[in-house]
Formats: structure tokens, sequence, C-alpha cells
């Protein structure tokens, strides 16, 4: 439970600062997932740490969660750790900022990923999608881990800003990579770091994204940044040259992570034969050339899809910073603290969940265990105009067209291998690379 006004004498959050300036950032980084997890069992659902030098209160569950997602309370501008926002692309990307500027720039962004655009896109999707399983079946071993990366963004290369050169997607794919390390890596910019091979690899990510716009300023095209660039805003305006490259960058970033979400719903139905038959079943109906309206409206489909999104784990924390003081589940949060919402425990709460570690779509069907506002929270919570992910329903198109594919027209094995996560990576995915031979079904 979340109030405005601190009673006299509430206490603080309990918890830890740490050691005397690095804090808790330390352990933090090297298993965020593990930390957000064992010190909810710990403390409770808000707890405060020090990360990165600012006190910091985590919060989890629904009611907390809400609290984080309320304007009043928590603000983004100056909330994420700098190296984090630097990786992003700088303080005038749209998870900086608020109010105003904040809705103004959605609007921009969310011209790229309406549901008429991600419909305009299934026809390109499904090619990249049915190419790759193509390349699988003929490729013997393959990785799978590296070649969702590979899938993941080319396709939205194509989609977002009609990239179709192999070189230009492969390198976009290893900057994708190196930035992704270095949000977990030490902010040290010494020559040869992780994190300052990141900072190089974003650089070069944006001066590739400001040749894509003047580009597209300049000839027709029909693609997400097309989108984003004619969107008028409330006083007739467009996103300028200067605010567009930094959208992009932050929609491929945002968007390369999905590729977890691929290799969780392969080690989920490797893992739940029963569901994976079910499922088949649920989508023998389903044409040849879906279109997005027919994925979403495949019910046990998309309760697959959420909860694949519930389980896998992408990123353990939102950073925000504290606008007011106010006080959840009777612990004073104080104004200016960093305020963060662990997204990812909070879709594992028990008090939501009927046993929330255990694969079972169900939850979202006739149970519903996820009507609760706040408590499905897998990219962000709150409304569609709020901070959530703008590409909440890309994500979901993309993981249901992926995943049709996949039951209908193929089966695969995974060679013994370590297919639990390696949490220190953002997105942990599976130690063992996902190894695997794919074969396509026999008619």
């Amino acid at each position: 439970m979340a109030t405005a006004t601190p009673p006299a004498g509430a206490p603080q959050p309990p918890g830890s600062a740490g050691l005397p300036g690095i804090g808790e950032t330390l352990v933090f980084t090297k298993d965020p997932f593990g930390f957000v997890q064992e010190r909810r069992a710990r403390y409770g659902r808000v707890f405060r740490t020090s990360l990165l030098g600012r006190m910091t209160a985590v919060l989890v569950g629904p009611e907390p969660i809400e609290a984080f997602y309320d304007p009043d309370n928590v603000v983004r501008d100056g909330a994420n750790p700098s190296n984090v926002q630097t990786l992003f692309g700088g303080g005038g990307v749209i998870n900086n900022l608020d109010g105003a500027a904040h809705a103004q720039r959605r609007g921009s962004v969310s011209a790229a990923l309406s549901r008429d655009a991600i419909e305009a896109y299934m026809p390109t999707m499904t090619r990249f999608v049915d190419a790759a399983f193509a390349r699988w079946v003929g490729a013997g071993e393959i990785g799978w881990n590296f070649e969702l990366k590979r899938l993941t963004i080319h396709t939205l290369g194509a989609v977002l800003a009609s990239i179709e050169s192999e070189a230009e997607l492969t390198a976009l794919v290893t900057r994708c990579e190196r930035i992704a390390a270095g949000f977990t890596a030490l902010p040290i910019p010494f020559p040869g770091t992780t994190y300052t091979i990141g900072l190089r690899a974003k650089d070069a990510a944006l001066a590739y994204y400001r040749e894509l716009v003047r580009t597209h300023r300049e000839r027709a095209y029909d693609d997400g940044l097309t989108r984003l660039l004619a969107a008028r805003r409330a006083d007739g305006t467009t996103i300028g040259d200067d605010e567009a490259p930094g959208e992009l960058h932050h929609l491929f970033l945002a968007g390369f992570v999905v590729f977890a979400q691929f290799a969780a719903t392969i080690v989920h139905l490797t893992e739940h034969p029963d569901a994976h038959e079910r499922l088949a079943a649920a989508l023998a109906p389903l044409s040849d050339a879906p279109t997005a309206a027919e994925l979403a409206a495949n019910a046990y489909l998309m309760e697959v899809v959420d909860e694949v999104r519930r389980l896998t784990p992408i990123v353990p924390i939102v950073f925000g910073k504290a606008r007011r003081s106010f006080v959840v589940d009777g612990f004073a949060i104080p104004a200016g603290w960093g305020v963060a919402a662990a997204v990812w425990a909070n879709d594992r709460e028990a008090a939501t969940y009927r046993d929330p570690e255990r694969f079972d779509p169900d939850r979202f069907g006739a149970r519903d265990e996820a009507a609760r506002p706040y408590s499905y929270t897998p990219q962000g919570g709150g409304p569609p105009e709020g901070h959530r992910c703008p590409g909440f329903d890309l994500t979901t198109i993309f993981m249901a067209l992926f995943t049709a594919r996949l039951v209908r027209g193929f089966s695969w094995v995974l060679p013994q291998q370590d297919l639990a996560p390696h949490w220190a990576l953002i997105p942990p995915v599976p130690r063992g690379g996902l190894r695997a031979v794919v074969r396509p079904l026999q008619p």
C-alpha cells in the first residue's frame, strides 16, 4: 500500500548501504537478478540499497509497483545511473523524459509501433522468420542463442528502418551485443574494458542511425522510422533530426532482448511436451500466413506467450527517482532517493501467482492470475500512455509469430547442455548456448 503523505515517524526501508562509496554495486553487478530475489526474501517488498553512489529503494509487488508508476511519486529525468543513460544515448531519449515532453515523444515513437504498423510489418517479419528456419534446417547443429539474436535484429532492422544489407545487419547485431554487455560492466572508461567497448559501439550505432534518418528524409520508405519521422505532435511539429537517432537506438536496444524470449520459448516447450502438444492443436486452424490479428485471437498461443514473458529474465529493475517523499508498505522513501521497480521479481510474487516458478500458461486463461493491476510487468507496467515499454504489442506479435512457425513447422533436439540462465548477462540466456538441431516436420 502506498500513501503520498509520510506519517510522522515512518521508518525508512530496511536494507544495507554496503561499502562506502560503491555501496552494493559489486554484488548487484555480479548477479542483479539474484541480488533482488535474495533481498526480497530477506527484507520484504520494499528494501533499500546503494547502487553507484545513490541510495535506492527497490519495490516489488503490485501496490509498490503502482506507487513507482505514479508520476507524482517518481520521475525518470536523472534517474538512470550515468553509465546506463550514456549507453542508452543520453538524457534526451524517451526513457529519461517526464510529463509533456514524454507524452510528445511517446506519440512519435508509438507511431512506429501501433497495431496498424505491426500489421503492415507482418509480411516482412514472416519472411525473415521463415528464412531463419530454412537456414537452421540446413545447418546441422546450431547455437540457437546467437541465431536468435541474428533473427531478432535482422527482422527489426528491416521493419524499423528497411535495412536489408547483410553486412549492415551483422554490424548491428555486434553493436547491440557490445552495448548490452556494457550495461552490466563496471563503468570503468579505460581502453579495452567491456564498458568502453560498449561506449564505442553506442557511438557507432548513433552515427549509423543519423545516416538512416538522413536517407529517410530524402527518400520514401514504408517502415517504422518513416512513421516515427512523420508523426505529428499536438502542435503540428514532428520529431527533430537530433532526437530521432536516439529513439531509433533505444528501439533497437529494447528490441534486441526479444531473442531471450524466443530462447525461453524453446526451452519451456522442450521441457513441457504437454503444453507443446496442446499448442500444436490450438495452432492447427491458423492460416499459412497469419495476420497479427489472427495471432492475437488465438487464445492458447497468447497464454503461452504471456507465460513465457512472465518467466523470462530480461532486466532486473527499472530506475526512477523520488519526486517527493512518499510511503510504501509503511516505509518512507525520501524525495531525491533512487527508486527501482523490480519488474522481474514482481512477476514471481507468490501472493499473485500460484506456484510462481512453474510454467503454466493456464494462469493467463480462466484463472487470470494477472488480473490485479500492476501484477504483470514483463516490459514495465502502467497504462500504454505511461512508461510501459511502447514496444509491448510488437514484442507480443513477434513472439507469437515465431512460436507459431516453430510449433507448426519444425521439431528440434537440444543436445545435453546447461540450459540454466547465465545470470550475469543482460538478458540471461542458456549457458550452453542453446545448441540445437532443427528439422522440418513431416507432412
